[in-house]
């Protein structure tokens, strides 16, 4: 099986192949340890919010339920939650394995997508007095700031020392590019957004905005921003997302991007 040719037309089984590929990539790179699983790759970074799980897929490594296996026992060794996320135009033959084993669905997650080389994309519009500014790879301020603003935009609160570790490795990961959402008129960082290019394929990632500032366009803006930053940065496809019924889809579909497959988010509690 050959790699996905990332400047094929927009193909949900291509942007799936490319998506996963891309994501086992970032997990082998930034995380403490890891290890594969046929096309799986489990990471681990202690008491990190969103990175001490399992997904991707491999061209030349099918997933199967012994691999599955394997993943338990790397989580359970770990005396932590095996959670793991699955591309069913990829993977689908492993949900009968995954319920065998005791893993049960807990979110879907819609992935949205575009072709830039075809797409006539619309300038991003802030309202005014608002600013975009890139991070500063040099400031610990500005690092600390955007692991502060992932927390309090997506994970509700606190961020612990190894959720800060693992956002500066984000920060500083090769063909990424990180901004802040600035109101001009406090210097307050009121959002955050990334992109991240991979074999020609472009993730929008951790777009948030504070909710004292919601409901004014900053989002949609952000993402309008991003798709041309990833055109410039060499991206034929770009990927975003989101949950059902939310506004990061509302504003994905109001860019121009259309939904292209999902991902299933299982999780399978530990053994006591």
């Amino acid at each position: 099986m050959t790699t996905p040719n990332a400047s094929a037309p927009l193909d949900p089984a291509t942007i799936a192949r490319m998506e996963m590929m891309r994501m086992a990539s970032v997990r082998a790179t930034i995380s403490d340890e890891h290890e594969r699983f046929g096309g799986l790759v489990a990471a681990w970074s202690g008491d990190c919010k969103w990175n001490s799980e399992a997904d991707g897929w491999s061209p030349d490594a099918p997933t199967t339920r012994e691999h599955l296996e394997g993943v338990v026992a790397y989580y359970d060794d770990r005396q932590s939650d095996a959670n793991l996320t699955i591309a069913p135009h990829l993977d689908g033959g492993l949900l009968p394995d995954l319920h065998d084993l005791g893993f049960r669905l807990k979110g879907v997650d819609l992935q949205f997508a575009i072709d830039l080389g075809d797409a006539a994309l619309e300038g991003a519009r802030y309202p005014e007095g608002v600013l975009v500014v890139d991070v500063d790879l040099s400031s610990e301020e500005d690092v600390a700031e955007w692991s502060r603003l992932t927390g309090v935009t997506h994970f509700g609160g606190e961020q612990t020392d190894d959720d800060i570790r693992l956002d500066r490795r984000v920060v500083e990961h090769p063909n990424t590019r990180c901004l802040f959402v600035v109101d001009g008129a406090t210097g307050e960082r009121v959002g955050l957004g990334g992109v991240e290019v991979y074999d020609g394929l472009a993730c929008l990632f951790m777009g948030g905005v504070l909710e004292s500032h919601r409901r004014r366009g900053l989002q949609l803006a952000m993402i309008r921003q991003r798709l041309h930053i990833a055109r410039e940065m060499g991206a034929h496809h770009a990927i975003i997302g989101s949950a059902p019924n939310s506004p990061t889809e509302r504003n994905a579909l109001r860019a121009g991007m259309r939904m292209v497959f999902p991902k299933l988010e299982f999780v399978r509690e530990r053994a006591d």
